[in-house]
């Protein structure tokens, strides 16, 4: 489930045609592309919460038109594109904007500055490679000392 619907895609690109997947004659993207995008972004956004601590289901309705808002920066950003493709800088530059947006808000939710209902306790960075914090606090992952060093033998 995603945070956001397509109606939130459409109000960011106004498309001059709604998003259809008529076999005769489909938008490009296709319906199908642009709920593929928005379930991309929420899966990109799924794991940057949850490495950045915060506590999954979100419930709180503010929260989660914030996070509706994000995703829908990010899917409509790649409709712009996939509509687009390389040739029109008039919509790469409004696909451009809206990634903008997107990467903005992604990196207050991955730094945890966010401050959402169920907020992260610990604001420590985690890898998005494993299920530990990144801060050498724990002594049996890091003694914090670089574990290869130039002069080194092994």
């Amino acid at each position: 489930m995603a945070f956001c619907n397509i109606d939130d895609v459409v109000s960011l690109t106004k498309p001059s045609t709604p998003y259809n997947n008529d076999p005769v004659k489909p938008t490009k993207p296709t319906l199908t592309e642009v709920y593929r995008f928005i379930d991309q972004i929420y899966a990109q956004m799924r794991l940057r919460l949850v490495s950045a601590g915060y506590q999954l289901p979100i419930v709180d309705a503010d929260d989660l038109k914030y996070l509706s808002m994000v995703n829908a920066f990010g899917a409509g950003s790649l409709a712009e594109e996939a509509l687009a493709g390389a040739n029109n800088s008039e919509i790469n530059g409004i696909a451009d904007d809206l990634w903008k947006k997107y990467t903005t808000e992604l990196k207050y939710i991955t730094d945890g500055t966010l401050e959402l209902s169920t907020s992260s306790t610990t604001k420590v960075p985690r890898s998005l490679h494993t299920s530990f914090a990144a801060d050498g606090s724990d002594p049996e992952i890091s003694d914090n000392r670089p574990k290869f060093r130039r002069d080194d033998v092994y």
